[in-house]
């Protein structure tokens, strides 16, 4: 079975698969789209089996066509998935998984890991206020609520209390002043769903505990102090969403595009793998570098390595401040 990682909305997706003989499990080599019982499929968490329509490829290497399907070398082979596969979606999909049959062979799927991008990007179009933005022909799926939206040119960021995924239009406390035009650019950082009702109800808590404080009576501060305790309920419950999302510096030591030292206490060699690095600008606060880890060692000033094709452009400096995510 194979194990693969893509993240959330990744289209055009092609997985490996392997055919064997279903007698003696020698490698299938004249298998296609039109074989003999051929039937795949894919299926992601808490959902039913989807069939997919077989497809032919001109090559292993052809473009992508959603149910291609064409032998490589030595029983393995490629699957193209349909984009609704790894789509962003409401149904709290972590995982898909895909196989099939294939009349008198035996055909080994995989499970993709379904992965929250590092940081989302685009231009503004449409209708836009203070409190709305439409993010246009780039905005994703799914449910965004939560996440942090930041309007580069402005040097504005928000959380977006609500996301409406079909008309791409995000929804977040109104920022006094704030005036979005079309092809602003805009960049949106998942962060665990938060959701609105949790931070509606923190609003008002809030609100609440401030109103009501009008003179130092035993009976208000009862008051106050019962709101405070539900208020420290719901940071909590903010906190537990946000957990794995660790700020950090680079330090000095190794600093290059491709491994930098961090002043970072690792637990343990690789236990940062598959993270994502967002370095943030200094004058502006926004993100000005993604990568994504590939390893890093043990101990106190730990010492990032990133996926090749995943690097920075720019090395880092001594202090330059980053999310591990």
């Amino acid at each position: 079975m194979f194990y693969l990682q893509f993240p959330y909305g990744a289209t055009d997706v092609q997985v490996p698969i392997m055919v064997i003989d279903d007698t003696d499990g020698t490698p299938e080599t004249g298998y296609s789209d039109s074989s003999t019982g051929i039937d795949l499929w894919y299926r992601r968490e808490g959902g039913a089996k989807v069939a997919i329509t077989e497809a032919a490829l001109a090559s292993w290497s052809a473009a992508h066509a959603d149910g291609g399907v064409e032998h490589g070398s030595d029983g393995r082979g490629r699957l193209d998935l349909p984009d609704a596969a790894c789509a962003w979606g409401t149904d709290g999909a972590r995982y898909v998984e895909y196989g099939g049959t294939i009349s008198g062979m035996i055909v080994v799927g995989g499970i993709i890991q379904l992965q929250v991008p590092t940081v989302l990007t685009g231009l503004l179009s449409g209708t836009h206020s203070t409190s709305s933005a439409d993010l246009g022909a780039n905005a994703p799926g799914g449910d965004l609520k939560g996440s942090l939206l930041l309007f580069p040119t402005h040097e504005e960021w928000v959380f977006i209390t609500s996301y409406n995924s079909g008309t791409g239009v995000a929804s977040f406390d109104t920022v006094s002043g704030l005036s979005l035009s079309d092809d602003d650019p805009w960049v949106v950082i998942p962060l665990g769903f938060i959701d609105s009702a949790t931070l509606a109800a923190l609003n008002a808590e809030m609100d609440t505990a401030l109103s009501d404080y009008d003179a130092a009576t035993g009976t208000e501060l009862a008051a106050v102090a019962a709101q405070v305790t539900t208020v420290d309920a719901l940071l909590d419950a903010l906190t537990a969403k946000l957990e794995g999302v660790e700020a950090a510096e680079a330090a000095s030591g190794t600093l290059t595009t491709s491994d930098f030292t961090t002043n970072l206490t690792a637990p343990a060699a690789n236990c940062y793998a598959n993270r994502r690095v967002i370095f943030k600008d200094t004058a502006s606060g926004c993100p000005s570098q993604v990568a994504w880890v590939e390893s890093n060692t043990a101990g106190a000033s730990s010492v990032l390595t990133l996926k090749s094709g995943y690097q920075l452009q720019n090395a880092p400096s001594n202090g330059d401040e980053f999310l591990l995510v």
